[in-house]
């Protein structure tokens, strides 16, 4: 889906936030945050170090690895790791690294660096293993971020048949009213998702300590962790680009990645398998609603 922005935009297609109002304004402010004067990082390395990364096929955990490789004479170089965003292509998704420590490579020292992480669209598949990304296509994530987000308020109740969820900035009740490719503003979306990362977090770990919250993976806490976690970006990212991605859609995407898995059909798993999964399927949805809902990332319209 191609940028809403519309009249937003000036000639050059840069955001004129005194063409509409608050909304750009936020977005022109977090765009002058987070391309400030950039350190030297993974993605962003000297002229003495280079780097290579690769896919790992994953779609969540450890999404890429990074090789470095400092030249001779070079010194200690010292690399931040200030997460970033990948654009996807036109048959896999983009990729959200997280931030991480710095990396220390010596001249002359090569050093390999794991990349965690997440998927951006939940419509396609994750890189395959072995994919280079080159560090030029990341835009890395750059802190800190303004203490408050604003958004002008929702003027009027959706019409019938118009969404039922919508996307907030993190931790306000405004909702993000316009509607974008993220990869056509990856500096504004690395910060906006960044911030929900910070969310979603000590979201999970309020919901765990209530008997109410299951899912099929309560017993597996990392594990539940990571899937959650992708499944309210993958959620938040479809509502920014007006793309319906109700329950059942949900559905049919987790039986896709559990194919691609098990490298069988859906139709094909033994009727007691297809049960199991349904019933999982209407936890993990309820879950990842409750938890984009207790982050305060996701609103109700009804």
């Amino acid at each position: 889906m191609g940028n809403r922005f519309g009249a937003c935009e000036g000639a050059n297609g840069a955001i004129n936030p005194w063409r509409c109002g608050g909304a750009a304004l936020l977005l022109t402010l977090l765009l002058v945050v987070t391309n400030g004067a950039a350190g030297e990082s993974v993605f962003r390395p000297p002229a003495s170090v280079s780097v290579e990364v690769e896919a790992t096929g994953r779609a969540n955990g450890i999404i890429a690895v990074a090789n470095l490789h400092a030249a001779e004479g070079a010194g200690t170089v010292r690399l931040e790791q200030p997460g970033g965003l990948l654009p996807g292509t036109a048959a896999h998704q983009g990729l959200l690294a997280l931030p991480g420590p710095a990396v220390e490579v010596a001249a002359g020292d090569s050093v390999s660096v794991e990349l965690e992480g997440y998927c951006t669209d939940v419509r396609k598949p994750a890189p395959d293993a072995g994919t280079p990304l080159p560090p030029g296509r990341w835009t890395p994530g750059m802190m800190p971020l303004p203490e408050r987000f604003r958004a002008p308020p929702r003027s009027q109740s959706p019409a019938r048949g118009a969404p039922v969820l919508a996307a907030t900035f993190p931790g306000e009740l405004r909702t993000i009213e316009a509607h974008w490719e993220p990869d056509d503003h990856p500096s504004f979306t690395t910060a906006l998702l960044l911030r929900c990362l910070e969310r979603i977090g000590p979201a999970l770990s309020r919901l765990r300590d209530s008997d109410t919250f299951v899912t099929p993976y309560s017993d597996e806490p990392e594990k539940e962790r990571r899937i959650l976690t992708q499944q309210v970006l993958w959620l938040y990212l479809a509502l920014i680009r007006d793309h319906v991605y109700g329950k059942s859609a949900f559905e049919a995407a987790l039986a896709r990645q559990l194919e691609q898995v098990l490298d069988v059909p859906f139709t094909e798993w033994p009727a007691e398998d297809q049960e199991t999964f349904v019933y999982g399927a209407d936890d993990l949805w309820s879950a990842t609603l409750h938890l984009a809902k207790e982050a305060k990332l996701l609103r109700s319209l009804e």
